[in-house]
């Protein structure tokens, strides 16, 4: 096969398996959700911190629509597929204000298949900070 059609199909398979933000983002209702004893300005000031402790890159947040989407990297065993391409996993970060001091932090995540994923790792570092309201 010509090395061009090579590339254009390893092009083609590396496009489809990445989640875009809408993806990630029509997966709400989906994720992990936890109730934080916080404001959402609180939830808001902690975010950076809590992205930055997970490796978070490619970080875009919509305070308006109270949405955070970010990539952030496989472990090192499960980076690397079949084909030898490293991978990442898009998230999304839902903070919705409950109440003036109760906030709902829901995490979601595309999955890759055969992958497991945990994506609890956001609210482990929001635990740090706040308490969880059961």
């Amino acid at each position: 096969m010509n090395k061009k059609y090579l590339f254009l199909l390893a092009a083609l398979f590396l496009f489809m398996s990445c989640a875009t933000a809408q993806s990630v983002k029509e997966a709400k209702g989906k994720g992990l959700i936890v109730i934080y004893a916080a404001s959402s300005a609180d939830i808001w000031a902690a975010m950076p911190d809590a992205l930055k402790e997970i490796n978070a890159f490619d970080v875009a947040e919509n305070r308006a629509e109270n949405f955070i989407y970010a990539k952030i990297p496989m472990s090192v065993m499960a980076r690397i597929n079949s084909y030898g391409m490293a991978h990442h996993l898009s998230i999304a970060i839902f903070i919705e204000p409950m109440t003036e001091k109760q906030t709902s932090v829901e995490v979601t995540c595309q999955r890759t298949e055969g992958v497991n994923v945990n994506y609890s790792d956001v609210h482990w570092t929001l635990d740090k900070k706040f308490k969880r309201i059961e």
